[in-house]
């Protein structure tokens, strides 16, 4: 089975997942006021996913009226694509997926774009490794949340881990 999950936003990734297994990924570039939507459409019709796993973002109270504007644009090219390049797709809150990594980190106090950095390089090192950033080492923000979000999907065999 090939399933995608999908961190949408301007920093946003997508990470295609075979068995259970991070295989490919693409880190969003942006494009005007979104992102490059003919990239991910490439990308979606090359792999061909049987799901995809998409986060859906609500707006934020202290957010302005450009963020919102701006972050909206973006979900609605990522939800479209989603839509077009396959028949299975799920959408996800990124409070129900955070809520579930922090009872996977040590660190569970701590906010959850550093907890999605400790469990993408906890459980898929190599895979981090291209998208490590020179200076301060942290995982691409959107392919570390991908990678997250497959937690969540899969979370029955993630518990496993906390015992």
């Amino acid at each position: 089975m090939k399933y995608v999950t999908l961190d949408t936003g301007l920093k946003g990734a997508m990470v295609l997942f075979e068995y259970f297994e991070p295989v490919d990924s693409l880190a969003f570039e942006k494009m005007g006021q979104g992102v490059d939507s003919f990239k991910i459409a490439e990308k979606l019709r090359e792999w061909e996913p049987d799901r995809i796993y998409i986060e859906q973002i609500t707006a934020r109270p202290t957010q302005s009226a450009k963020a919102t504007a701006t972050q909206f644009f973006v979900v609605g090219q990522c939800h479209t694509l989603a839509q077009i390049h396959c028949d299975h797709v799920e959408y996800i809150y990124p409070q129900t997926w955070t809520s579930f990594t922090k009872r996977l980190s040590h660190s569970q106090g701590e906010p959850s774009k550093v907890i999605a950095q400790e469990l993408a390089m906890k459980f898929y090192p190599e895979f981090c490794k291209p998208y490590l950033t020179p200076r301060s080492r942290k995982v691409h923000d959107g392919i570390a949340d991908c990678l997250c979000i497959h937690m969540y999907v899969h979370r029955d065999h993630y518990i496993s881990s906390l015992v």
